[in-house]
């Protein structure tokens, strides 16, 4: 059985001893980690934002080692590979091939076999950017292993710089791959974040998010929710005004009053890698046919509530369940904030949160999986997973929302 390997305070640890590897300078890591033979883990680790170049170095992330369980402080090379980033990998379900992540040089597929790698396939060019000589107006992009959306389908994030360095201008991309391993088609990523049960059997989703995650500062979601009034068989877009060039990240609706719906737009990290812009909230009272914009920094002295950069991002979000409290917490240029609306967010009042220390800690209560009618539909990363209610641990059917369905 393969023993437990964890990222603490920047440092590697199998079964919780150290293993020597990871940062010392509290760099922000991703860690993969896949079982061997021998009593013994294969491990990556590498920069959690590999898409900002000053974030790639600190850490041995062109390397995968091979650390025994019983001995985690003695980690061996098993494979280095020159630019790559084995923090951003992915095993295959058989164990037999690794994708990973290379630098300028796209998706590689390791062999375990034979002991080589070689490319998936070509890289997608980036058209009209500021970086690309006159005579090319395009560029290569990067290629980022993110996961598995399904056993046969790896998820990779492909972009690259186009206007300031922090702005990684790209898409989450879909990489189908046939039975031998090479890519027979490539599609954007039916992202959900989240879905809620509204008023009359109306479910509503939302499909925001991906910029939230530092993944891309180009959104790739719509301008508004996603609204159902079939069960979740399809999906028709009803847009917000005032949303801006943000997409929707998360949709409550109130447990007593379903009409009444939350929306939180999503903050995208633009021209600073450590500050996005987003975030805010919408509110309606009728099923989605008027919306409002809330603006609780008007409770908050010392600020100016009509500067859009007043409030950072809106977390730890709560809706009451008659729709009339609204919590949630902030970090301002004046410090954390708990702020409190007990009437829709028309009034607000604000009280001292510690909320900049825990870095967003406070979970959000936007709901992955609702019952609407006969059927449980439920978020995930390529489009809402439909379910009989009836018999909810069956395979569910994925429903990607800007597709009808028969």
């Amino acid at each position: 059985m393969a023993c437990e390997a964890r990222l603490e305070a920047g440092r590697v640890l199998v079964e919780g001893r150290p293993t020597g590897l990871g940062s010392e300078d509290g760099q922000a890591l991703r860690l993969r980690a896949y079982p061997w033979f021998e009593g013994s883990i294969l491990l990556g680790v590498g920069s959690l934002y590999p898409w900002l170049s000053w974030e790639r170095g600190g850490v041995e992330a062109d390397t995968l080692w091979r650390v025994f369980c019983d001995a985690p402080g003695q980690p061996e090379l098993f494979l280095r590979v020159e630019g790559a980033n084995f923090g951003w990998s992915e095993r295959s379900a058989d164990g037999r091939s690794l994708y990973f992540t290379l630098v300028a040089a796209g998706v590689q597929r390791y062999d375990f076999g034979r002991g080589d790698f070689g490319p998936l396939g070509l890289q997608r060019d980036i058209d009209q950017c500021w970086m690309a000589e006159p005579q090319d107006p395009s560029v290569r992009a990067e290629e980022v292993v993110a996961g598995w959306v399904r056993e046969d389908e790896l998820l990779v994030y492909s972009g690259g710089p186009c206007g300031f360095e922090a702005s990684w201008e790209g898409v989450a991309e879909v990489f189908e791959l046939s039975p031998v391993c090479e890519i027979e088609a490539r599609r954007p990523l039916a992202h959900v974040g989240s879905v809620a049960a509204g008023a009359g059997g109306v479910a509503w989703a939302s499909d925001g998010g991906l910029c939230s995650e530092g993944v891309t500062a180009v959104h790739a979601g719509s301008p508004g929710l996603w609204r159902s009034v079939d069960q979740g068989q399809r999906w028709s877009l009803v847009e917000i005004p005032g949303l801006g060039t943000r997409a929707i990240d998360a949709v409550w609706a109130a447990l007593d009053a379903p009409e009444r719906l939350l929306a939180r737009s999503e903050c995208c990290f633009e021209d600073a890698a450590d500050y996005c812009l987003g975030g805010k909230l919408f509110y309606s009272e009728d099923s989605g046919e008027r919306w409002t914009a809330l603006n609780p920094a008007v409770a908050v002295a010392g600020v100016d509530p009509n500067d859009p950069w007043a409030l950072g991002p809106l977390v730890g979000v709560r809706l009451g369940p008659k729709g009339e409290i609204i919590e949630a917490e902030t970090c301002s240029i004046e410090g954390g904030f708990a702020l409190r609306s007990d009437d829709g967010g028309r009034h607000w009042r604000a009280q001292p949160s510690s909320v900049c220390e825990r870095r967003g800690a406070a979970g959000d209560g936007a709901l992955q999986r609702v019952r609407v009618g006969a059927w449980i539909l439920e978020a995930s990363p390529d489009g809402v997973v439909r379910r009989s209610a009836s018999n909810p641990e069956a395979a569910g059917v994925s429903v990607h929302l800007d597709r009808a369905q028969p």
